[in-house]
């Protein structure tokens, strides 16, 4: 989430449905291609206390912390991000965070497992309804081995192909076989 800090404003928001804070970056410059820009070190708010005791120390931000509201308390809230010193102008920043998936929904009808693993959801689904389906157990055995057989596929194509630089040279370290597209 880029925006830009406000000049004595010792604070931000981290955006509605954030999971956690990964990394806050602060550009020097208007543009975030041209500037010079640093990630802030995350401390504990207490050491954001001690380092600015009377609260009135401005320049680049340095140091980070969360404050008034928790890391992690799920998708509606939102934690605020105490930052020191406080910015002396309104520098542009970056927040870099991990957020809970959009589910599926009538205006939502794809995820990355929907569009990746479309079988694997089949026959997972299947696995699972078989209890009401009340069919032979030959079925349930062949729809479980044919999600096993999904799942071992998905995560040889995530731990091979997909999750491979392939733009760098060299072997990787512990080869994996990738099933064929």
């Amino acid at each position: 989430m880029l925006g830009n800090l406000t000049a004595s404003k010792d604070n931000v928001y981290a955006p509605a449905g954030t999971l956690f804070v990964r990394a806050l970056q602060v550009y020097t410059s208007t543009t975030v291609a041209t500037g010079a820009n640093s990630f802030l070190i995350k401390k504990d708010i207490s050491y954001l206390r001690e380092y600015d005791a009377a609260e009135t120390t401005t320049g680049t931000p340095k140091y980070y912390a969360m404050s008034g509201g928790a890391e992690g308390t799920g998708a509606t809230s939102s934690g605020r991000l105490t930052i020191v010193p406080t910015p002396s102008s309104a520098f542009m920043y970056k927040i870099h965070y991990n957020a809970r998936p959009v589910g599926l929904s009538s205006a939502n009808t794809t995820t990355y497992l929907s569009l990746n693993f479309g079988n694997g959801l089949l026959y997972a689904c299947l696995v699972e309804a078989f209890s009401y389906l009340k069919g032979p157990q030959d079925m349930l055995q062949l729809y479980e081995q044919k999600y096993q057989t999904e799942a071992q596929k998905f995560g040889g194509e995530q731990l091979g192909r997909r999750r491979r630089d392939d733009y760098t040279d060299g072997e990787p370290r512990i080869p994996v076989t990738s099933p064929a597209p």
